[in-house]
């Protein structure tokens, strides 16, 4: 558990008491900074009316009593040479006629007063009624005041908003504008938010009100308020006077969750956390590689932290917001696509000696689709053709597709019969191969005893038993010869054997 010492600075005419108390802020906030509370300031869970963002540090500056002055310093020191951008919550109170005095955004040098007077001094400002309180020295406040001093303190009839320097708010640096518009009421029982944008290298001041711009000052305050030095502490200061209010603010923070991911090989996952106010961010992976690095003084506008990634991993967001170090981490997940089952996209298979046939489109425990229809893991082929099939995983669907072609073809073989009776009783009367597969080209030759050629051919071969002359050959025991070749060409053979031939 984190705890913090605030100091209490307990403030009235006669006399200044000061104690300290230990206290826990962890059920309070998300912040990892210090605040100290000056005067009646003490710290509360969350501000009236609806709930300021997501997560807040909020305090009471000043409770409904008349006379009071309380302050809330953000303790880790801002750097003017580097540009911010932050958003507060504001509860200026529920009393509108008698409804007093507002509150200031105030960047001080440290080791500078943390007060200044009641009244029409909101906590900040050098106010006559009480000169044994002088203002802070040096600082620049932004007032968010709710009663009309009059002219001397540079007030108007509206609830207002003013830039002033060196605690001296009887001399604004920007012109004092209504906060909501002329005649309407702040002290309305509702958060308004403030935000506040430093440009280090312009030297720009804006705060807009519930988003409007109501104030812009370019000056180089390091400079011309602060004597050179670029170290300030922010924070609110509030008072009330004869008129008061219950009057609050909460320093926003933001708690992030970026879901994790999981997605198929191949694909690009892009996710971001963004909210405005963002003034710095870095993406880092588990080695601590720097992907991505942004800084508001980059002068590119900021619209999103986003990181795309292609491969598994964990990634690390940090970013600046409020003068607050935010952090998250996502874990991506590929998920790898299913194996594409066909080594090759041809395949020739021999009906007669290599069906049946199956197509094994392997990844157990996926789903499957085939060209046809089918829906198994293994399918039987029927016939040549195209097949192909999508495979999906299960867990999110990942898929591949593959397809092959199935080609018929058997290697040329070629069995002779080793006798036949050429006699005209139509039976077994021609010399006729058993098996003739496949067969582009051949050349057949046939040679008696004495090896004499009386027969040749190189059509298919249907023999009768009559010689190249068509006179029919004695019975007898006659030698072939046979070289063929397959359709392709490349398939060569050679038989030689015998056959007899019975006329009788």
């Amino acid at each position: 558990m984190n705890y913090q010492v605030l100091s209490y600075y307990i403030r009235s005419m006669k006399f200044i008491s000061i104690f300290t108390l230990l206290f826990s802020f962890v059920s309070l906030s998300l912040y990892s900074q210090d605040f100290i509370t000056v005067g009646n300031a003490f710290g509360i869970p969350v501000i009236q009316g609806d709930a300021c963002l997501e997560a807040d540090t909020c305090f009471t500056l000043t409770e409904n009593l008349n006379s009071q002055a309380g302050a809330v310093w953000d303790l880790d020191v801002i750097d003017l040479t580097a540009s911010f951008d932050a958003t507060f919550c504001l509860f200026l109170g529920v009393n509108d006629v008698n409804g007093a005095d507002g509150f200031a955004f105030v960047m001080r040098a440290p080791g500078t007063s943390e007060i200044g007077g009641v009244g029409q001094g909101i906590g900040y400002a050098d106010y006559s009624e009480t000169p044994e309180i002088e203002g802070i020295f040096p600082s620049i406040a932004i007032e968010f005041d709710t009663w009309d001093n009059g002219a001397p303190a540079s007030d108007i009839p509206d609830d207002h908003t003013g830039l002033f320097y060196n605690g001296d708010n009887s001399n604004p640096i920007a012109a004092v504008v209504p906060l909501l518009g002329e005649g309407i009421n702040a002290e309305d029982g509702a958060y308004h938010t403030t935000r506040i944008v430093w440009n280090a290298f312009t030297f720009e001041l804006e705060m807009y009100f519930d988003d409007v711009l109501l104030i812009s000052s370019q000056d180089n305050l390091i400079n011309s308020v602060f004597g050179g030095n670029p170290e300030v502490i922010w924070g609110f200061t509030s008072s009330t006077g004869g008129a008061a209010n219950l009057q609050q603010i909460c320093f926003p923070t933001v708690s992030i969750d970026i879901s994790n991911y999981f997605a198929c090989d191949g694909d690009t996952v892009s996710f971001s956390y963004f909210t405005q106010g963002i003034t710095s961010y870095q993406w880092t992976d588990e080695e601590n590689n720097l992907l991505v690095d942004w800084n508001i003084d980059d002068g590119t506008e900021l619209t999103d932290t986003l990181l795309t990634a292609t491969e598994s991993g964990v990634f690390y967001l940090d970013f600046e917001f409020n003068n607050n170090l935010i952090s998250d981490s996502v874990v991506v997940t590929f998920i790898e696509n299913p194996e594409q089952p066909f080594a090759e996209n041809f395949l020739e298979l021999c009906p007669e000696t290599d069906y049946p046939f199956f197509l094994d489109a392997l990844n157990d425990g996926g789903s499957y689709e085939w060209q046809n229809g089918e829906e198994d893991q293994l399918i039987e082929l029927v016939e040549s053709g195209w097949y192909s099939v999508l495979i999906s995983e299960p867990i999110l669907s990942c898929s591949s597709t593959d397809s092959i072609e199935i080609s018929h073809f058997c290697e040329p073989r070629v069995v002779f019969p080793n006798v036949f009776t050429p006699n005209a009783d139509s039976l077994n009367s021609f010399f006729v191969p058993a098996v003739f597969n496949y067969i582009g080209e051949f050349d057949f030759k046939l040679f008696n005893r004495w090896g004499a050629e009386v027969y040749a051919t190189t059509t298919r071969i249907k023999w009768d038993g009559d010689d190249s002359n068509s006179n029919p050959l004695p019975d007898g025991t006659y030698f072939y010869t046979c070289h063929y070749a397959g359709l392709k060409g490349e398939q060569t053979g050679e038989l030689n054997g015998t056959v007899t031939i019975f006329r009788d």
